[in-house]
């Protein structure tokens, strides 16, 4: 994701590389809203399963789902460095929460033990 990130914000601000830059276009709103800000991307209509790891695809699927203050990022390298701290925060919040739980299954399992031994 980090990298496909990356490369979607290159041809975002550069257009290059070109022939990338021709399978991604800017999503234009219907109404002015405060999210319209963000740039968003087209995501075209697939049909197979294949067709969801061509970039055409994947890169504005990725591209959107973005929060919006690291899409509007216009230099690489902060853009880089939010887009960084965003993915940590998405591993490290789902792995404490999946520690919590066996964590909290462990306590309930030495209780039983302690019971059943006693």
């Amino acid at each position: 994701m980090y990298k496909l990130a990356v490369l979607t914000h290159k041809v975002w601000t550069t257009a290059t590389p070109t022939y990338l830059s021709e399978l991604v276009q800017t999503r234009a709103p219907p109404r002015v809203m405060r999210s319209s800000d963000a740039p968003m991307l087209v995501v075209p209509r697939i049909h197979t399963e294949l067709a969801r790891r061509a970039f055409s695809f994947a890169a504005p699927s990725t591209w959107n789902s973005l929060p919006a203050e690291i899409r509007l990022c216009e230099n690489i390298l902060t853009f880089k460095r939010h887009l960084k701290t965003h993915l940590f925060k998405l591993t490290y919040s789902s792995c404490a929460a999946s520690s919590a739980s066996v964590s909290s299954y462990l306590r309930v399992l030495y209780k039983s033990v302690i019971i059943i031994i006693i």
